[in-house]
This record gives C-alpha cells, sequence and structure tokens, in this order.
C-alpha cells in the first residue's frame, strides 16, 4: 500500500508523542536534535568520538572526516561515497583548512533538513579542532617522553639493558626475540617539529608498537617468539605504503636479537642500516644483512661528501639531464656494472640505461676502471638524497 511502517521495542505510546510532535513542529524537532548533539561534542575528546555522535543521533546520515585529498581520518568510508553530501570545512589548530566534516545521505534531502545536517556539522567543527589541538600537544609530550625513555635505555653503551628507577616506559617490551627498525627522512627536513606527525601516521597503522625520536630518526622494533628481519621488513614496507606522514620515510632493519642488550645491537643495525637507505628514496626499506657492506655508507659526512661529490661529478652534473644520469650511475655501480640489473632496479627498459651510459661515457666518466669506481660510488651515493626527487620526476626520461 506504500505506506511507511516500523517496529518499536519499548512504550509505543512514548513513541507515538514523539512521532506527533514532530509532525506538528518539524522545526521545534530538528533544533531539539542540534541541541542534543552539541550537548554530545562537549563530552566527547576525540575526532572518532564526535563523528560517533552524528553517526547515531542524526537519522539517515552518516558522517565522515576527510583529508582534502579524500583520505578517510575518522568516521565512515560510505559518507565519502555517498551521491548526496552535506559538507563544511573544518579548520586546524592553526585556522587553516585542515580537513572536510561530510555527512552523507541515503535520499536527497530537503533544504529544511539539509540545512539542519549543516548546522550540526558547524557545531562539530570547534570541537574537532579543540581535538586535533590537545591530540597534537599530547603527541609532542608523548615523543619526548620516549626519546627520554629510549635514551636512558640505550645511552650507555657496555651496560646493561634495563629499566631505571623513575624511567617511565610506555608498554615497551625488552625480554623476548627482537627485530629494530629505524626509521629516517631527507636530512634536509630532519627536526624536532617532526616528530608528532611521524608518531601520530605510525600509530594509526601500528598502535601496538612502541616509535621513539632517536638520533636523526625514530626507533621501534617487533617482539615476537620466532620473528625475523625479512618478515619485518616485508611489513614495514606495506604499512609505510598506508601511513600518511608529513614527510618522506625510509628505514633500516637489524637482525634479529634476544633480550634488551639484543635489542641494543639491533636497533644500532637499524640505524646504520636507515643511513644507507635514506640515500635510496622515499619508502624503500633494507635490512642490515641485504645491505651487507654498503651499510657503512651510512656513517659517512653527508654534508662534506656531497659538496665533494658535485666538484667531482661537476661535468656529468652540467649535462641537462644530469641528475638523471648521476642516479643511473649509482644503479650501475650498485648493480656491479650489469645494465640489466640496473634496468629492472630503475624500472626502465635496458634499452633506456644503456643509453644514459653512452651519455655518461660521453662525459668523461670512467667507471670501469679499478682506481675510480669506489670514488664515483661514493659520489653517487653522497647526492642521491638531493636527487631523488627529480630521478621520481624524470624516471621515463630516455
Amino acid at each position: 500500500m506504500r505506506l511507511p511502517v516500523f517496529a518499536v521495542g519499548e512504550d509505543p505510546a512514548a513513541y507515538a508523542l514523539e512521532l506527533a510532535a514532530v509532525v506538528a513542529s518539524p522545526e521545534a524537532a530538528r533544533a531539539r536534535l542540534a541541541a542534543r548533539c552539541a550537548e554530545l561534542f562537549a563530552e566527547r575528546s576525540s575526532p572518532r568520538g564526535i563523528l560517533g555522535v552524528i553517526n547515531a543521533e542524526v537519522p539517515g546520515v552518516t558522517a565522515a572526516l576527510l583529508l582534502p585529498d579524500g583520505h578517510l581520518l575518522a568516521g565512515q568510508s560510505a559518507a565519502a561515497r555517498a551521491e548526496h553530501q552535506v559538507r563544511v570545512e573544518v579548520p586546524g589548530p592553526d585556522g587553516r583548512r585542515w580537513a572536510d566534516l561530510v555527512a552523507g545521505l541515503a535520499a536527497p534531502p530537503a533544504p529544511a533538513w539539509a540545512e539542519s545536517v549543516r548546522l550540526i556539522l558547524r557545531l562539530a567543527r570547534a570541537p574537532l579542532t579543540t581535538s586535533v589541538a590537545r591530540e597534537r600537544v599530547s603527541a609532542v609530550y608523548g615523543a619526548e617522553q620516549a626519546r627520554a625513555a629510549l635514551t636512558a635505555l640505550f645511552a650507555r653503551p657496555g651496560h646493561a639493558v634495563e629499566a631505571e628507577p623513575g624511567v617511565d616506559l610506555p608498554g615497551w617490551r625488552l625480554e623476548g626475540r627482537h627485530v629494530a627498525v629505524f626509521l629516517r627522512t631527507d636530512p634536509a627536513l630532519e627536526g624536532a617539529g617532526l616528530s608528532p606527525g611521524v608518531v601520530s601516521a605510525w600509530q594509526e597503522v601500528l598502535p601496538d608498537l612502541p616509535l621513539a625520536p632517536w638520533q636523526d630518526g625514530w626507533a621501534s622494533w617487533w617482539t615476537e617468539p620466532e620473528i625475523e628481519s625479512g618478515q619485518v621488513a616485508a611489513a614495514l614496507r606495506r604499512h609505510l605504503a598506508r601511513m600518511r606522514v608529513p614527510v618522506p620515510l625510509s628505514a633500516g632493519v637489524g637482525r634479529a636479537a634476544e633480550g634488551g642488550e639484543g635489542l641494543r645491537a639491533s636497533l644500532e643495525q637499524a640505524v646504520l642500516a636507515a643511513g644507507a637507505t635514506v640515500r635510496l628514496g622515499h619508502g624503500e626499506v633494507r635490512t642490515f644483512d641485504e645491505l651487507g657492506y654498503r651499510a657503512l655508507l651510512g656513517t659517512l659526512g653527508q654534508a662534506e661528501l656531497a659538496a665533494s661529490a658535485r666538484l667531482v661529478l661537476a661535468d656529468l652534473l652540467a649535462a641537462p639531464d644530469g641528475p638523471v644520469l648521476v642516479v643511473t650511475l649509482a644503479a650501475v655501480l650498485d648493480c656491479g656494472g650489469s645494465t640489466g640489473r640496473a634496468a629492472a632496479r630503475l624500472g626502465l627498459h635496458r634499452n633506456t640505461v644503456l643509453g644514459r651510459v653512452e651519455r655518461i661515457r660521453a662525459r668523461g666518466v670512467d667507471f670501469d676502471h679499478p682506481d675510480q669506481r669506489l670514488a664515483l660510488h661514493l659520489a653517487c651515493y653522497a647526492l642521491l638524497p638531493e636527487l631523488q626527487n627529480g630521478q621520481q620526476a624524470t624516471t621515463q626520461q630516455p
């Protein structure tokens, strides 16, 4: 008969009275709904809690908090895909647009109902901004607390790794079998202000694993009875691809080891591996064993080496595609002179690499000469971090 029918599980009379009030005065009903949501918003302290109020209290609406590029931060992903939406901008702590609060509706809304939903979303903006600021302050404090704890654990070579009195270890496991990892970003971007964003992004995808600022990066570790470094490297590649980090990250992975002393050794290996891996580009993950002696490159003075490398490779860098040629030369040297393996590493056809090698030789670079090869390899590695972005933009050049 095309009549709306619904069932209630509690007092039918109370529902009947409420329905009659809504029918008699829909504006008053919408005002009560907005007031109730505002009251509940004030009681929530996280973006997920605030979004939960909208999803639970506003009928026929699914809500989500989205970054400008569409990445889901909280709420229900169905809201982002809904055909009918109401959307408002959410400012960050600095007052600039940080995200969009989106309400997905099951059907085209009447103008009055759309305006009511928009009002509720606007009421949610201030609590959302406050919760983001609170989380950022908490992340800064947590990062510094973790740094202090890690320093207390590992800053005394030759001493046993154990918690000192008064040092708060935030749920860290020191016993068992560990594999340490160390995250690095481009040396030009390193700074203490990056830690809250990196730590927050890590906690979003790996909430059960520690991450602490350490030296010029961030340290973590996996603890499981049968864990191996290859497993951790594979998992870390997947997680780095998912993380919404403010800077490009690469990582080194240490060997599996037992107990606190083993964890310290594994972390030292991961730091060394990351020093070499950061030269390979965003998202790269290598184990200490996989890098072998190349891990030693991580200890070389980057600034001094890069300055010298720009001098000795000046003719090559002066070519129109100089940065691409240096990246290609590094790959060929990494692969023992094999252009086929270098092409596979760069994702190019072998003929493309052969053409670049000819242009490299035409610039007077002889990498077949034994007493030149080591110095060329070091020079290329010193320049790779600053050339990596150029390589990504020009990978498909012939």
